[in-house]
């Protein structure tokens, strides 16, 4: 099994609301803030950061993966310890 790095990554996400409302009601609630992640770092590059919540122990699968638009990205920190393997 590689050991792929562990990560958080706060990004900006966008919102939709399927809903009838007046103009002003969806300005008011526009939904948009700042999301974290924490996950397996499957690939960072210019165009997009990639993460997998899950790592199998006995093989090189991930699943229930995540790919983040680079220019959304705040900010992405390594995560270290808390693992026994």
């Amino acid at each position: 099994m590689r050991r792929l790095p562990r990560v958080e990554v706060e990004w900006r996400d966008s919102c939709s609301r399927g809903m009838w409302d007046s103009i002003e009601g969806h300005r008011k609630r526009n939904g948009v803030g700042p999301i974290l992640s924490i996950g397996y770092l499957l690939q960072k590059t210019k165009q997009v950061v990639q993460l997998a919540q899950s790592h199998s122990v006995a093989n090189d699968d991930v699943t229930d993966t995540i790919t983040i638009p680079s220019e959304n990205v705040v900010r992405m920190k390594r995560i270290t310890g808390g693992l026994t393997r």
